[in-house]
């Protein structure tokens, strides 16, 4: 216990003041001496003028009440008298500060709040194969239309992709195709595209767009007659598909889908002088095959 006298003025002010440094009910105000037996730390305060604008501010220990501390503040003229003996309150609890350290108040410590039976669950941060993106291959078997007459063709994909972000892949696919049938004709070609998974990507099943460019050299060959001849071509032109594929997300998924491929120029194969067929200007097609994710 802390006690503070001095002659006159609001010493209620300067004991509230030391309390708030030094905890609750420590500061009390006392009138003349205390009884023996009493606070440990008085403090005294002597105005040394009859305006009060110096002060004398004194710290004295029990339990011969011997002089510990001592400090003159000087207040500036328009400081109220509320003002100064808060102050001397503040001042008063530093000095006892400097020599009971462990007397400053603590804190009051903030509740810890309640265990959630349930947390926000929060997404996993991305690895790092996810930051860098996903690839894969796609291997599988294609038919279409060959010329607008006779058999249809049939051949192979391979499809290396790269998904950088989400659900968009970036695709190069390389095939080869050819029709069963006289004249021989072959499709050789590359197509460069991107395709987009409309499906979530929890959802087991995939589904998605495509849309490209696709080169192709176009070759047709005979032996009719016991004579060979042949002729090639290049096309290009754009490419659209679309996809199912299952289990979505699986290290190796099936996938079977369609696509349409507009070629350019058009082309007409001729054996001997006799028109034997001309590639259509739209050509169907099919794919069915198994994803790869590397």
């Amino acid at each position: 216990m802390i006690e503070v006298r001095a002659a006159g003025g609001p010493l209620a002010d300067a004991a509230e003041s030391c309390s708030g440094v030094l905890g609750p009910g420590r500061c009390r105000v006392i009138d003349g001496h205390a009884a023996p037996g009493g606070p440990r730390f008085r403090v005294v305060v002597v105005f040394e003028d009859e305006t009060q604008q110096t002060a004398r501010i004194e710290l004295h220990e029990a339990p011969d009440d011997a002089l510990r501390a001592a400090r003159s503040v000087g207040f500036a003229s328009d400081d109220t008298l509320v003002e100064r003996y808060r102050a001397i309150g503040l001042i008063a609890a530093a000095q006892v500060l400097s020599i009971e350290p462990d007397l400053a108040r603590k804190p009051a410590e903030a509740p810890e709040p309640p265990q959630l039976a349930a947390q926000e669950a929060k997404p996993a941060a991305p690895s790092g194969a996810e930051r860098r993106g996903t690839w894969g291959l796609d291997l599988a078997g294609v038919g279409g239309s060959g010329l607008d007459r006779g058999a249809p063709r049939f051949g192979a994909l391979a499809r290396p992709f790269w998904a950088p972000f989400g659900p968009v892949a970036f695709e190069l696919g390389l095939r080869f195709a050819a029709r069963p049938d006289d004249p021989a004709v072959s499709w050789s070609s590359v197509s460069l595209g991107a395709s987009v998974r409309l499906s979530p990507r929890a959802f087991p099943l995939g589904i998605r767009l495509r849309a490209g460019a696709r080169g192709a050299l176009f070759l047709a060959s005979t032996d009719a007659g016991g004579e060979s001849d042949s002729s090639s071509a290049f096309q290009l032109g754009p490419e659209l598909g679309a996809e199912l594929s299952w289990p979505e997300g699986a290290p190796a998924a099936a996938f079977v889908g369609g696509e349409l491929e507009i070629p350019r120029p058009r082309l007409r194969v001729e054996v001997r002088g006799r028109e034997a067929g001309e590639v259509p200007s739209v050509v169907a097609g099919g794919v069915a095959g198994v994803r790869l994710r590397l």
